[in-house]
């Protein structure tokens, strides 16, 4: 990774607004079906994410240059937020859509795994060692949880974050095709790749 940046458990309170712009940013696509309206996707957003449940990846100035989110104890770092904030946010019916959608993406981690639910590096830091040094982070997290295993997925629009994570060690061991919905959030399929623990 560059010099001077460095990883971090959770979010920074001062970066929580740019954490909502690079995860609207990365995961757009899938979002955007569900809420089509970018800022009241991204205030909707700022309820749905939690700080605590991220590894982060900062500058000598603290600016967020990219973030790893987690499933852990029973909390994960994406989730649709409450009822009540997504119908604040969308309306009734646009609440219900978006709600059926967190849904389909939602996963939960065995006991003895870790689940990584929200990978994004901002623009400007890409080829400096981020994600590898965030995915490394991710492996000791669950080293010292006493984990056996590290599970995400990937969709096949992001060939270069499935080579990233095949040069750490994941290994491919299913391919699910997104069927019905492959035109509504732009991807034909998703792989769920493993990485066990030593």
């Amino acid at each position: 990774m560059s010099a001077g940046a460095r990883i971090v458990e959770g979010v920074p309170d001062d970066q929580l607004t740019r954490a909502v712009v690079l995860y609207d940013e990365a995961f757009a696509p899938k979002l955007a079906p569900l809420m089509p309206d970018t800022p009241t996707r991204r205030a909707a957003l700022g309820d749905a994410l939690h700080a605590d449940r991220a590894l982060a990846a900062v500058d000598d100035d603290g600016v967020l240059l990219g973030l790893l989110g987690y499933h852990l104890h029973g909390r994960s770092f994406a989730s649709s937020g409450t009822w009540s904030q997504l119908r604040a946010h969308l309306g009734v019916f646009g609440a219900a859509r978006a709600a059926g959608g967190f849904a389909l993406f939602s996963r939960r981690p065995q006991p003895h795994e870790l689940v990584l639910d929200g990978f994004c590096v901002a623009s400007e830091a890409r080829g400096r060692g981020v994600g590898t040094a965030l995915l490394r982070a991710a492996a000791k997290l669950a080293r010292d949880e006493g984990l056996t295993q590290i599970r995400l997925d990937v969709v096949d629009t992001h060939p270069r974050a499935r080579r990233l994570y095949e040069r750490e060690g994941y290994e491919a061991v299913r391919t699910v095709s997104a069927g019905p919905f492959s035109r509504t959030f732009g991807f034909s399929s998703s792989t769920i790749m493993v990485f066990t623990l030593r």
